[in-house]
């Protein structure tokens, strides 16, 4: 029968300690790390290393998991939604790109539509055209989105045109604006109150 060989080993209570233990008990009794010696303090910094190594893993693969919060696999979550290489853009504006592709894949009604064009654009407005106004019953809904003063950037309109077509039902038509507001520019005229609900 084989006699157990006592192992002095870091007693520190902390994560790194426990780690520390368990690369003392790994390594076997002829390592000897007692409390205050190099054998101890060397156990204590690989324990300490392989702690924060650990929580950097796990909160960088946290972090990656989601496209508003990735930065290094920026070029996989384009790949995986089928999105053009943006590498000479900005993270955040990749960031906005893919969250706007991920936000595309829900469902198709205005909101739904307005949530994934405020990731790329975001004062983005919409308004719909009531169905009793349409000339075609077949028509789900017609929209226009408001881009503000992102309206001259042809590359935003070309994103988010990309997204109302992904989202929007088989009928429906968008049209990108500046502004979402349409007045005639006769105040005594009833078009604004009548035809266009306002």
């Amino acid at each position: 029968m084989t006699r157990a060989v006592p192992q002095d080993v870091p007693s520190e209570d902390s994560r790194p300690g426990r780690i520390a233990r368990r690369l003392a008990r790994m390594l076997g009794p002829a390592v000897q790390a007692p409390d205050g010696g190099v054998g101890a303090a060397e156990l204590l910094a690989l324990g300490d290393t392989v702690d924060a190594a650990t929580t950097q893993t796990v909160e960088a693969i946290r972090d990656e998991s989601f496209p508003d919060t990735a930065t290094e696999m920026l070029d996989e979550w384009e790949a995986a939604l089928g999105l053009p290489s943006q590498t000479n853009q900005s993270a955040a504006t990749r960031r906005a790109s893919i969250l706007a592709a991920t936000r595309s894949t829900f469902g198709g009604s205005p909101a739904d539509i307005l949530a994934a064009i405020r990731a790329i654009v975001p004062g983005a407005t919409l308004q719909e055209t009531p169905a009793v106004l349409l000339p075609d019953p077949r028509e789900v809904f017609r929209y226009c989105v408001g881009l503000g003063a992102a309206y001259d950037d042809v590359e935003t309109r070309t994103k988010v045109s990309a997204v109302c077509t992904r989202m929007q039902p088989a009928y429906a038509q968008h049209r990108l604006v500046a502004t979402v507001t349409f007045k005639t520019d006769d105040p005594l005229s009833l078009t604004d109150r009548d035809v266009l609900g306002s």
